[in-house]
């Protein structure tokens, strides 16, 4: 009964974080991000059910219209010709019915037949989990009508609390059958696993990936050692995708640590005989994040604050990945919220000899405007004009067994970068300094790079920061906030510290999100 609890908690957990909005919130309102997707106004988290149909990329979001904190979920929608510029568009799945009362929660889109279907975790308000379906009315994607026989999927299997119980994939093919996977946990040991069930009547087809039995864990709140006794948002990449000769399988492990992680390996009957499995691959060559190893072979996907993540296969056959990043962490936070939570940019997801990489989207390159370039010596103040707030960085530091510090400065606040290699492995902390106090928004980045100097991206939007390292070898999302001025697009300051000779690019960034059904709402 506790496990159940301390599982079914996570929503009363997660809302009573966030204030809600008053006044105060003018000024966070000034640092949203303009070219990352999110909410004109109220909560995003999860990313769900990315696809392409009608000529058009469509992207869901889990959403709240009525509030900068959590409840009352609906899916938030964006549309896009291109993955790059982004127009909101009105929520879907909403006028909710009595098994859905406590919200639309993740889910994916896929097509069948004709039809493009929302498979997603309906829930009564009373956490009470099930599976529902909903079917779009026409192209637009812009409205659907719930299946008269939801919940499809009603309840889980034999002792898996009704609480742990969320998140279906969209569908994988497996000797000629599509099956659908649903994270869990099971109460015997306890432990996290994900659920395979059949697409064609959604009949339950056994375990498809068990975590290891976790011993005196009777929740997430037990502590990072316990996060895998509950697997959120399952995502299973197809080989095709992967260019390579391996399955990836993405978990979210334990909403209090907020840790995305990849396993490497292959699909297989499962112990049932009824359905796939996932038998992971022992993977520790390669390392992303300082910290513990959270499940065996795994590779933490982000080093900061990037949670819930969700991939799908686009027109050129990219494996897409976005993921939440949450609008707290760190001094400067803001007290009250007039929105609250970020897509982050699309990234292409690779396996390269058998190395996981994670690289920013190519065209991200179609949102540059003015460009400026230096070579930066020891100690020397460099200012990028109007490139505060919405900027591309990318620089070469050479590497040394020395730390070696690159510092942004923007509005008297600062971001560091220490940098230091040694055998042709890297390690990069990063500090975030406001108001006068130092925060870590990221574990400590780890990778190999056999260059001689080391490249660094950097996309600066509002008080979103996305770091690339060592050629998508690492990764951090993360926030910066401080007091800003009324005036915005001021300038960045650059410097670098202990090297002479880093060179560095730096372009200003457009828009590239925008409202257009979904009209602000003065009463918010």
């Amino acid at each position: 009964m506790r496990l159940f609890f301390l599982l079914t908690s996570l929503a009363l957990t997660t809302s009573s974080i966030f204030k809600k909005h008053d006044k105060g919130s003018d000024l966070h309102y000034e640092q949203q991000p303009k070219y990352h997707v999110r909410p004109q106004q109220g909560w995003l988290n999860d990313p769900n059910g990315p696809v392409f149909h009608g000529g058009k990329y469509h992207l869901f979001f889990q959403h709240n219209q009525e509030d900068a904190s959590w409840g009352n979920i609906v899916w938030g929608h964006a549309t896009s010709a291109d993955l790059v510029h982004w127009e909101l568009a009105s929520p879907i799945l909403t006028k909710p019915p009595s098994y859905e009362k406590g919200g639309a929660w993740s889910g994916s889109m896929f097509k069948r037949g004709d039809d493009i279907v929302a498979l997603y975790t309906c829930t009564d308000g009373k956490f009470r989990n099930a599976q529902c379906e909903a079917i779009a009315d026409d192209a637009s994607l812009s409205s659907f009508t719930r299946n008269a026989n939801n919940p499809t999927i009603k309840t889980p299997p034999e002792n898996i609390p009704q609480g742990a119980f969320r998140d279906p994939t969209e569908p994988y093919h497996f000797v000629g059958r599509d099956y659908t996977f649903i994270g869990a946990t099971d109460a015997r040991g306890p432990r996290g696993v994900v659920l395979a069930y059949d697409l064609d009547g959604y009949g339950f087809k056994g375990h498809f990936y068990e975590a290891p039995p976790l011993q005196q864990c009777l929740g997430w709140r037990d502590g990072p050692r316990c996060a895998s006794v509950m697997l959120e948002c399952p995502d299973v990449f197809d080989p095709a995708t992967t260019l390579s000769e391996a399955t990836i399988l993405k978990l979210s492990l334990g909403a209090a640590l907020r840790k995305d992680v990849v396993l490497i390996g292959a699909v297989e009957g499962n112990a049932e005989g009824r359905g796939p499995s996932f038998r992971a691959k022992e993977h520790r060559t390669q390392h992303r994040c300082d910290g513990p190893e959270y499940l065996p072979g795994a590779i933490t996907l982000d080093c900061g604050s990037a949670y819930a993540s969700k991939s799908f296969t686009d027109q050129r056959g990219r494996r897409i990945s976005w993921s939440w990043l949450p609008d707290y962490g760190g001094p400067a936070t803001p007290p009250v919220l007039r929105y609250n939570g970020t897509l982050t940019l699309p990234r292409v997801l690779t396996l390269e000899k058998g190395e996981l990489r994670s690289r920013f989207l190519p065209e991200l390159k179609e949102l540059r405007m003015a460009k400026d370039a230096h070579h930066l010596a020891d100690g020397v103040e460099t200012k990028l004009r109007h490139m505060a707030d919405q900027s591309e960085l990318r620089l070469w530091v050479p590497q040394s067994e020395h730390a070696v510090t690159v510092s942004f400065k923007r509005y008297g606040h600062e971001l560091r970068a220490n940098v230091a290699c040694a055998r042709m492995v890297c390690r990069v902390s990063i500090v975030t300094i406001a108001d006068g106090e130092e925060y870590k928004p990221c574990e400590a980045l780890t990778f190999g790079w056999p260059g001689l100097t080391v490249p660094l991206i950097v996309y600066l939007d509002g008080s979103s920061v996305e770091w690339d390292l060592g050629d998508g070898r690492s990764s951090c999302a993360h926030r910066w906030y401080g007091v800003t001025p009324s005036e915005h697009d001021g300038d960045l300051a650059v410097t670098a510290r202990f090297v002479d000779q880093v060179r560095l690019e730096a372009w200003r960034l457009k828009s590239a999100c925008e409202p257009a059904e979904h009209k602000w709402n003065n009463q918010f």
